[in-house]
């Protein structure tokens, strides 16, 4: 199976290679930065076919799925870590005191607010 993986990147290697050259070549003759920049794009797409190989070449099943459940644990500490540092900024924990008076004026001016009862704020 990596035998097969191996013969698919390194055919997509060679024909983004040649794409990259071909663009790069157009852009040159045609003085269109447009065309190198797509050059520039078809070398992107090259070299990520080069990790590819790398990878291949590097893989280890037993350390993918430590990756996988260590990039999950990241996630869930770093989607905490949002979660709880934007609500405070939602309910105006993160104000001072003289931000929360004038969100508190703000916010009785609006004809549709009745009165304004209390603003959750963790002193500090």
């Amino acid at each position: 199976m990596q035998s097969e993986s191996r013969k698919t990147v390194l055919a997509a290697l060679a024909a983004n290679l040649a794409i990259a050259i071909a663009k790069a070549a157009a852009g040159l003759i045609g003085h269109s930065a447009a065309m190198l920049a797509e050059a520039a794009h078809s070398v992107a797409d090259t070299m990520n076919q080069v990790f590819l190989l790398v990878s291949l070449s590097l893989g280890d099943r037993t350390w993918e799925g430590a990756a996988s459940i260590a990039i999950g644990v990241l996630l869930v500490w770093v989607a905490y870590t949002l979660g709880r540092n934007t609500k405070r900024l939602l309910i105006g924990e993160a104000a001072r005191p003289d931000q929360r008076e004038l969100l508190r004026e703000v916010i009785s001016r609006h004809p549709e607010v009745e009165v304004v009862l209390e603003q959750r704020v963790e002193p500090g």
